[in-house]
């Protein structure tokens, strides 16, 4: 794993209902997304200043392409969603 960072995940319970989710998403060596979490991440900080930062890495996932879970033959992962 190189890296990590904050994504927007784009989920639906049925068809009508979509929320919008912040997660962590991890990398392999080469780029691509190899996990991320099961779970949206809350806003955190071991002081003001940590949870400073911490939003704002976290709002720089807003700027990245949506992403959203695909069943790819029995394997889910992770795919753009295009504009959003």
């Amino acid at each position: 794993m190189t890296g990590w960072n904050y994504r927007v995940i784009k989920t639906s319970d049925n068809e009508s209902s979509v929320i919008y989710q912040i997660i962590e998403v991890y990398f392999d060596d080469d780029g691509a997304i190899e996990y991320w979490s099961a779970k949206p991440d809350a806003v955190a900080g071991e002081d003001l200043e940590g949870l400073k930062d911490d939003l704002l890495h976290q709002l720089e996932a807003l700027d990245k392409p949506v992403l959203a879970e695909h069943d790819d033959g029995g394997r889910v992962v992770l795919v753009e969603t295009g504009s959003e």
